[in-house]
């Protein structure tokens, strides 16, 4: 992007959730944003912003000069408790009360002389509530989803199953009667999908479930997005990947995050800025460098989940009966309600080969050539950095869409052992001897560094897919400034409409109206139009101080290109043909593409048209394919292009 003064730089806040996971891979993001050009500001809630001072030092958030961090309030009682909030209470406390204070950060950051204007905002895809105050501004939002792209895929799929009756469950003797083993085949790129697979939010007997509710809000605000990010790479989970660009606003695969840092040089100023919230223990990196290669488990079930006293001691013992070398991570809250105690006799029988930590730097623990396979809950974060180690796992998911990370891990990577049920001494001893010594394990050793060689590929560039797609959706969406032009004036003037209209200040550029507006409704609603048009045109219409006149005189200079663009869009609609598209995701957004245009035109392509077009325009080879889908009567397209996914699988 090359340099930039302070006023001209783009300016992205970057806001995650405030829990361990979401700050590594949003951290990630802002690093590479900031190391392509963007000031950044960085915002933690309160809470963590003192927890990050604690295990990382004093002087960790003093930034850099175009990296500053920020905080916002996060709606709980005030605590000094050095633990893992409470994930339900964060939801509801950060969707109810965390937009007026977001919305007073932006404002004091644009009305600051020592930042450019934010010109884009980079958030969690469950806080969503900052598109409001992205709304408000007129610019730009993209959502990281931090899950899995399979894991946002089931998380969208919750208002089907409310609407089929398959959650909320009837009773609790749903979840042990062999009910969560009903096989969900209609949710495109997760075959022979089961209840228990799916997010474990919808687990609930509660019709007003508080989880239940939240991820319903939060899928459904995501399509107001400008672009989702997800943290996965396209040869990893293409088919889910695929449908889900049938669903939303452009969607990126950007990952492995962890490996797209590599372009940043070891010696930038950047590597000094971390996120974790424990404070690390580096030495059980010089433990590793002194054993055998393939020979180390390492142990470690991640910041949130919580298991009993007796979880507890069955892993122990599993571990120390199985005779093999390890590292074990035991955060101070591991176990619900109390300390994690480790039985005396169990660190006496693996003294001489074991070690125990209350943190560590992951991701240098899995590229450490000792580690032969992860007992792990399956995170998402655990899991990409496994897959980048090319280490095998153990999968033992405690909650969210951790159950459908270990589905796939086990079932369509192929790099992954589940344990299923009670956890069992027995058991786990018999699952670490299969992956370390099995030949299930090797085949799992092979299978996981197969997909480290292609992650590595898709994060490097200059034409790695998640490296091109980064950039993609940098110029083509944060730095996609809605300023107006000759050919995007149609979208241009509905946007500047809808967003006065939300000001209540509509008034302000109206021809003849009633009511009364003052000469700083009037400024306010200048500035804006000022802002979204180009500096050309600024220059030229410098005199011009009305808004009114202003959108007038515009609106003579581009309103005819309705004139012009209804007969090229009227063009590409009456030869548009599904058989002329490599993949139904392509056909699918040139549809959307002529579909918007002609509305601007205020032409209506109706559910009709183009669930027969696309029938009509299947290749002749495909004649069977196009009576099946004939036979089902879809009456909307979006019915259609769902399941069409399936048919291009079965065809390649």
């Amino acid at each position: 992007m090359g340099s930039f003064s302070l006023a001209e730089k783009p300016h992205a806040v970057c806001i995650p959730f405030p829990a361990q996971g979401h700050i590594n891979p949003m951290l990630n993001v802002a690093k590479l944003l900031y190391f392509k050009g963007f000031h950044i500001t960085f915002v933690n809630t309160e809470f963590n912003h003192k927890r990050l001072l604690k295990s990382r030092g004093s002087n960790s958030l003093d930034g850099l000069p175009s990296f500053q961090f920020e905080t916002i309030p996060d709606g709980l009682p005030p605590t000094n408790a050095n633990v893992t909030q409470d994930i339900p209470s964060l939801c509801h406390s950060t969707t109810k009360t965390c937009l007026p204070h977001f919305s007073e950060l932006l404002s004091k950051l644009n009305s600051s002389p020592d930042s450019p204007p934010v010109s884009c905002i980079v958030s969690d895809g469950i806080m969503s509530f900052t598109l409001d105050a992205a709304q408000e501004l007129g610019i730009p939002e993209v959502l990281l989803w931090t899950t899995s792209a399979c894991g946002f895929l089931a998380y969208v799929q919750f208002h089907h199953l409310v609407e089929n009756g398959l959650t909320p469950l009837k009773d609790a003797s749903y979840l042990t009667n062999g009910y969560l083993d009903t096989v969900i085949d209609w949710i495109p790129g997760m075959k022979d999908i089961r209840l228990k697979d799916i997010p474990s939010f919808m687990r609930t007997t509660e019709p007003d479930d508080q989880m239940l509710d939240f991820i319903l809000v939060e899928t459904e605000r995501a399509k107001r997005a400008s672009a989702i990010i997800v943290n996965t790479f396209h040869d990893f989970e293409h088919e889910v990947l695929d449908a889900l660009s049938t669903l939303f606003p452009p969607v990126y695969s950007i990952g492995p995050l962890n490996l797209q840092i590599g372009q940043i040089p070891a010696d930038n100023e950047l590597n000094s800025i971390g996120s974790n919230l424990w404070t690390e223990e580096p030495e059980c990196l010089e433990w590793l460098d002194s054993k055998e290669p393939n020979s180390v488990v390492y142990v470690n079930f991640g910041s949130i989940t919580v298991m009993t006293s007796e979880q507890l001691i069955e892993f122990a013992w599993g571990l120390a009966n199985c005779k093999k070398t390890f590292l074990w991570v035991i955060r101070p809250d591991l176990v619900g309600g109390d300390s994690a105690v480790i039985p005396p006799e169990f660190l006496e029988e693996t003294k001489d080969r074991s070690l125990l930590a209350s943190w560590c730097p992951q991701e240098q623990v899995l590229n450490n050539p000792a580690i032969g396979g992860f007992l792990t809950h399956s995170g998402w974060n655990s899991t990409l950095e496994s897959v980048c180690g090319g280490v095998p796992i153990i999968c033992w998911p405690f909650f969210a869409e951790q159950q459908t990370n270990c589905r796939f891990s086990c079932k369509e990577w192929g790099i992954g052992l589940e344990i299923e049920g009670d956890v069992k001494r027995k058991y786990v001893e018999g699952l670490v001897r299969k992956l370390m010594d099995g030949e299930e394990g090797k085949e799992m050793r092979k299978k996981a560094l197969e997909w480290k060689k292609l992650a590595k590929e898709a994060s490097g560039g200059p034409n790695g897919l998640s490296f091109v797609d980064f950039d993609k959706m940098v110029n083509q969406v944060l730095l996609s400034q809605k300023k107006v032009s000759g050919r995007n004036y149609l979208k241009w003037v509905q946007d500047v409409k809808f967003h006065l209209t939300a000001k209540n200040l509509c008034p302000a550029i109206k021809e003849a109206t009633d009511e009364p507006v003052g000469e700083a409704e009037k400024a306010i609603a200048m500035i804006f139009i000022r802002r979204h048009i180009h500096d050309a045109l600024q220059t030229e219409y410098l005199a011009e101080e009305d808004p009114r006149a202003l959108l007038v005189v515009l609106a003579d200079r581009f309103d005819h290109q309705n004139d012009i663009f209804l007969p090229e869009v009227r063009h590409d609609w009456q030869h548009l043909r599904f058989q002329d598209f490599k993949s139904v995701n392509e056909y699918n957004f040139e549809v959307c593409r002529i579909r918007s245009l002609l509305k601007f035109c205020n032409e209506t392509l109706t559910e009709e048209d183009r669930v027969e077009n696309t029938y009509l325009t299947f290749s002749t080879s495909n004649i069977v394919l196009q009576q099946q889908y004939g036979a089902h009567k879809f009456t909307k397209f979006s019915d259609l292009i769902s399941i069409l996914p399936l048919a291009e699988k079965q065809n390649h």
